[in-house]
């Protein structure tokens, strides 16, 4: 129920969840004969000695990954991730300052062909921030992609240029050249439009 498949980790959050609460019963279970063990004890002050499986149970959740967590909250960046990954950040002002310059003068109804990188923080700063909520955007090469922009989605734009809306991407795609003009405009953005 839980797989890696190639570089992608697909696992089912239907499974955690009744893990999770089967694990923290069978904790609340041992806690719970801890304490009614100690009860028969004479003196009370053995009552503390039922905080020792609670600091038990903790360590054991926290001991894998506590020392690369809390170096990650000292360094302020989550450098836990030993694989190679796609998206590294050091600076972590990065992803807004990306995102705001993409929207820098955008139209409320601009219409955005990005890479997964900048597709998320562009798109919360549009809609949450600024108010944008009719600005789309468009993974332009999600994974498993045949190494350029699906025709569907070159159709899907071609509309939204029909309807008058600006279309921008963030670079130059395979695909879209043949198809759209692709002109470079402030912002390191390029701007799609209809060949005549």
């Amino acid at each position: 129920m839980n797989y890696e498949v190639g570089d992608k980790y697909v696992f089912y959050l239907s499974l955690y969840i009744p893990l999770s609460v089967a694990i923290g019963v069978g904790i609340g279970i041992v806690l719970e004969w801890v304490q009614s063990i100690l009860q028969l004890l004479p003196r009370r002050s053995y009552q503390v000695l039922s905080l020792f499986p609670v600091l038990f149970f903790v360590t054991m959740i926290l001991m894998p990954t506590a020392a690369s967590r809390w170096q990650a909250l000292r360094d302020g960046k989550a450098d836990f991730v030993t694989e190679t990954y796609v998206y590294p950040i050091y600076d972590l002002e990065e992803p807004r300052f990306v995102g705001e310059r993409y929207l820098a003068g955008a139209d409320s109804n601009a219409v955005f062909l990005l890479e997964w990188r900048t597709l998320f923080s562009t798109a919360y700063i549009a809609h949450v921030e600024r108010k944008m909520t009719d600005t789309l955007f468009f993974e332009a090469m999600p994974y498993g992609h045949d190494g350029e922009v699906a025709a569907t989605l070159i159709a899907q734009l071609m509309g939204y240029l029909e309807e008058g809306r600006p279309v921008f991407a963030d670079h130059r795609y395979p695909g879209l050249e043949g198809n759209l003009r692709v002109l470079p405009v402030s912002g390191n953005l390029f701007k799609l439009s209809l060949i005549e």
